[in-house]
């Protein structure tokens, strides 16, 4: 089917490729050392939900990119798989998770312990801000063409809670997070906090769970609202995906 691309288009494709490039100065940022240690790609980095989900929304965007470039080398509309924005949605609820523990929970302790000149490094710029702010930015404005249910904000769940019992039972078992460490992250530290204690200064680590699966599934709920509604006129717009708009404006 012959397309006629517009300006968005190539805003869009932009947007993927900016968080590509983000990603990379980002992670290779953290891993040579930007977070406060380590050896250039030292396997401890790659242990963070961090550059975790900065890998994987990256990814992401690479293969929608090519997707985008394709689509404008030949003319023509490329339909991506939909177990393709399945994806791409999981992981843009992680990377706004991301964005979201790092600058509620851990800034104000990183400027309280005065480690506040990290905020200033490459890799907090990309990995905390930059690639989050536009991971979200892609999703909301150009992926309406995921194709969603009422239970489809729960995929978004998927990956932190995978992350949860990756650093738990990595704790468990011994696994070095870095200088040491046992957990990567302080809420995750049930030898310091406690699980179910609150009070005296301290939060069970259960309670943080909590808090953070409550966290992930209303950004699931916001994402899907969001693609639901702000894109219909995107796809009034798109003639070949008018029976996709009826379906979301019936639901």
């Amino acid at each position: 089917m012959e397309r006629k691309f517009e300006i968005k288009d190539f805003v869009s494709l932009f947007i993927k490729l900016f968080v590509v490039v983000g990603v990379i100065f980002g992670v290779t940022g953290t891993a040579g050392g930007d977070a406060g240690g380590g050896d250039f790609m030292s396997k401890a980095a790659f242990l963070f939900f961090t550059v975790q989900s900065n890998l994987t929304i990256g990814l992401m965007c690479l293969i929608f990119a090519v997707f985008d470039i394709v689509g404008l080398i030949k003319g023509k509309k490329v339909e991506i798989p939909q177990w393709l924005y399945v994806l791409k949605f999981i992981f843009t609820v992680a990377i706004t998770l991301t964005f979201l523990v790092f600058g509620l929970m851990l800034t104000p302790q990183m400027v309280a312990s005065g480690n506040a000149a990290y905020l200033a490094t490459t890799s907090n710029i990309f990995c905390h801000n930059l690639v989050p702010i536009f991971a979200i930015i892609d999703f909301v404005l150009y992926d309406y063409k995921f194709q969603t249910t009422d239970k489809s904000f729960l995929w978004g769940a998927l990956m932190p809670l995978y992350y949860m019992f990756f650093a738990l039972i990595g704790s468990v078992t011994g696994m070095d997070f870095g200088g040491g460490a046992k957990v990567p992250y302080f809420f995750f530290d049930y030898e310091a906090n406690g699980w179910f204690l609150i009070g005296g200064g301290k939060f069970g680590t259960f309670w943080w769970i909590v808090i953070l699966v409550f966290v992930v599934l209303a950004e699931g709920k916001i994402f899907v609202w969001a693609k639901n509604k702000m894109q219909v006129k995107s796809m009034v717009a798109d003639e070949s995906y008018q029976p996709l708009k009826e379906a979301n404006e019936n639901n």
